[in-house]
């Protein structure tokens, strides 16, 4: 009898769930991982180009929306302003500090992407908080481990892509969800997510919302009610606040999704094989908690309803021919979830041959975790040629006070090039697009930042090296780092 109490005793103290409403002082150890990316790593790619650049817009010139990038180079489909105006509207008290402070443009880039790391932070914490109310401290503390052991989660946190923006909203409502206290308000956050940010959303949305109708939690007329008014609401805000910025009556996600799932244009940008998610980027993505994530479910029964949806969401995305890691995004804190449980359940049994063996396992699967990233970390370091020569630019020539022309190639422009990188006032920024090397010198650049090694009439100030693969080879240590010149930043021969 003793006996039986002392382990329920013991039982009740480990699964104890956490009731802190208060700020979580470990999400300081993710948000210093996703600082130190931001740090390493600052420049952005062409998939966060829109944001990036709405952001800068917002910021330096207003409401004169002539001057905003994306009258120049609209992209392929039009994409809210939502997002960029949430970063910029946050982030506009630190830069005007840092403006009387005298720190220079390029330092508000850094800013931008704290601010969205924050934000990031803020909703992935809200999740955890409601794992740990769930399935115990101990399990949200291996989420946050197991989380901050892999590289593309935090790496991605402060990168103002699209998905980015709607797994704020995701995390967050997912936390609710988990809670299972407030589950309209789960309704309203995954509708504006899916209307207004992200309309592949939807694919994550209607099996959370199947799943809330099935057991009893939400009623299906409950659900079409407040669905309804969430869609309309959010469809309203977004062509109400897009239309202004884009200068016509416009819907960004309706156009997206008919160009990308009614028109099936998404397919120019290449095709993957339905098993890519499983076999390629679910691996790269998770690392060594992969495994873990699929044995979660078999060791935790309480997982099994919160993973159908998720399960649900990689199946349906299968099916779309044009595959993208960062497309699943909002499934990789559910699968860390299935993988925490994992860790807890084998590290709280009895020391027997079979879990001794396990646990052994789990520590190679985050050592091998940890080597990835770091390996991932040094690729992307050196993944932004672009973004690393426009700055050597700025720095090398700021005792220059003549006006001058800078014309940034499409590569260079991909790799790293943004508007917060334009320091100099009196000089004249170029990206237009078809030019030859020749026309360089006829049009009065008198800088180029190109992937061309040789232009006519210009001399090479500096060549950036970029990242070109990892080889193995025999020998320690056994990886063998590859870079070379990417791009070349040229100056006008007098």
């Amino acid at each position: 009898m003793r006996t039986e109490k002392k382990k329920r005793k013991i039982t009740s103290t480990v699964a104890k769930p956490n009731r802190n409403h208060g700020t979580d002082p470990w999400m300081v150890l993710l948000m210093a991982l996703v600082a130190f990316y931001v740090v390493m790593a600052p420049f952005t790619k062409v998939e966060e180009s829109f944001n990036l650049q709405a952001i800068h817009d917002i910021l330096y010139h207003g409401m004169d929306l002539e001057k905003y990038d994306h009258q120049q180079f609209p992209g392929v489909v039009p994409r809210t302003f939502t997002g960029a105006c949430v970063v910029a509207w946050l982030s506009y008290p630190l830069l005007r500090a840092g403006g009387v402070l005298g720190l220079r443009k390029m330092y508000s880039l850094y800013v931008v992407r704290m601010v969205m790391g924050i934000l990031s932070v803020g909703s992935f914490g809200r999740f955890r908080q409601a794992v740990s109310r769930r399935f115990g401290t101990a399990v949200g503390h291996a989420l946050l481990g197991i989380t901050c052991l892999q590289f593309h989660l935090p790496f991605y946190f402060s990168r103002p892509l699209p998905n980015v923006f709607a797994m704020m909203i995701t995390n967050y409502a997912m936390g609710v969800w988990i809670d299972g206290r407030d589950v309209v308000k789960v309704v309203y956050l995954m509708a504006f997510a899916t209307s207004v940010v992200r309309c592949d959303t939807l694919l994550l949305a209607g099996p959370i919302g199947l799943q809330l109708c099935w057991t009893g939690k939400l009623k299906l007329g409950q659900a079409i009610k407040h669905g309804v008014l969430a869609v309309l609401g959010s469809v309203a805000f977004s062509v109400l606040l897009d239309s202004c910025f884009w200068g016509r009556l416009l819907y960004p996600e309706g156009m997206v999704l008919l160009f990308n799932t009614l028109q099936n244009k998404s397919v120019e940008w290449g095709t993957s094989p339905w098993h890519w998610y499983i076999t390629s980027a679910l691996p790269r993505s998770l690392l060594g908690a992969f495994p873990l994530a699929l044995l979660g479910v078999f060791l935790e029964r309480r997982l099994v309803q919160l993973m159908v949806p998720c399960f649900a969401f990689v199946t349906l995305y299968s099916l779309l021919p044009h595959k993208e890691l960062r497309f699943v995004f909002f499934a990789l804190p559910l699968l860390n979830l299935s993988a925490a449980c994992a860790v807890v359940h084998v590290f709280r049994k009895k020391p027997r041959f079979v879990w001794r063996l396990m646990r052994i396992g789990i520590v190679c699967a985050g050592a091998t975790s940890l080597a990835c990233t770091v390996i991932f970390a040094c690729a992307a370091r050196d993944n932004y040629p672009g973004g690393v020569a426009f700055r050597w630019l700025h720095e090398q020539k700021a005792s220059v006070v003549e006006p001058a022309g800078v014309h940034i190639d499409t590569f260079a422009a991909m790799s790293g090039v943004s508007r917060f990188g334009e320091e100099r006032e009196g000089w004249i920024y170029s990206k237009a697009e078809g030019l030859s090397a020749h026309m360089y010198l006829s049009m009065g650049f008198t800088y180029v930042v190109s992937e061309e090694r040789e232009i006519p009439g210009f001399k090479v100030l500096r060549a950036v090296d970029g990242f070109d693969g990892v080889r193995l080879h025999r020998g320690y240590p056994p990886l063998e780092w590859r870079v070379t010149p990417k791009v070349f930043v040229h100056e006008r021969i007098p």
